[in-house]
């Protein structure tokens, strides 16, 4: 099974607990997979950077916020640093590796997971990344204003391509 057939799967089938850390997330078909779970009510929680090094990708997700959080879905944007965590717990399985939720690493490149069924696995996780990153973090709101929201919809319908 391929890694992103592994994060589909994961995403889809999380039935209490979905976090992920991850520099970029701009993929759609990961986006609506993310909100489906959240609105069959799965607790979601989304940790990405202030600002990334990539602002393209950026735009790209922050193009679905709105839906996001009116889906329930916490964000949570860390500040003075790229977040740089390939990382998906759902539930009691962690997915990490190299992979990115962006077009190129889960369809383009070959990219490496690993996965582990381990609910003591995934409470270091939380006790080492998730609670301390998201106690430095702040959340994330929905752009407002028609310039940005206007840039972040045409790098959204870009971001297969970047």
């Amino acid at each position: 099974m391929s890694a992103t057939q592994a994060i589909r799967e994961l995403i889809d089938h999380a039935r209490t607990r979905l976090d992920i850390m991850n520099p970029y997330f701009s993929d759609p078909d990961i986006i609506q997979r993310v909100l489906a779970a959240a609105e069959r009510g799965v607790k979601v929680r989304i940790v990405v950077s202030v600002k990334s090094n990539n602002p393209p990708a950026e735009a790209a997700f922050k193009y679905h916020y709105g839906d996001l959080l009116h889906a329930g879905v916490q964000i949570w944007e860390y500040p003075d640093a790229i977040v740089h965590a390939k990382l998906l717990i759902a539930d009691d399985t962690a997915e990490f590796g190299t992979v990115n939720f962006d077009a190129w690493a889960l369809y383009r490149n070959y990219e490496v997971a690993m996965m582990a069924r381990s609910a003591e696995l995934v409470k270091l996780f939380e006790e080492r990344v998730f609670t301390p990153d998201i106690a430095r973090s702040h959340p994330g709101t929905a752009p407002t204003g028609l310039s940005s929201r206007l840039q972040d919809w045409f790098w959204d319908k870009l971001s297969y391509f970047v």
